[in-house]
């Protein structure tokens, strides 16, 4: 499955993991959770947090501090990925 991954104003991933939800694409981005994936740690990326941008089954999600909140692509292109317009058309 294709999972995007923009960081505010630190720049835009795209990986193709096999992840079942989004708890999965969090544990597969944070350092310590023992799930960590192979591209994270080949990106040296620093972990998801509050405020960050996760795309998973075709649709934006940000990253809560407690959950996830479903967001429109326009507002994560505001947040935080305008020099990546591309990826998103």
């Amino acid at each position: 499955m294709k999972v995007n991954i923009c960081y505010p104003g630190k720049g835009f991933w795209s990986f193709d993991l096999e992840v079942e939800d989004l708890e999965d694409v969090f544990a597969k981005f944070n350092h310590g959770s023992g799930k960590e994936c192979k591209e994270f740690i080949d990106q040296r990326m620093r972990s998801l947090g509050v405020g960050d941008f996760v795309q998973f089954d075709g649709q934006w999600w940000e990253c809560l501090s407690y959950g996830w909140e479903m967001v429109k692509p326009n507002y994560v292109i505001a947040q935080c990925c305008k020099k990546e317009r591309r990826h998103f058309v």
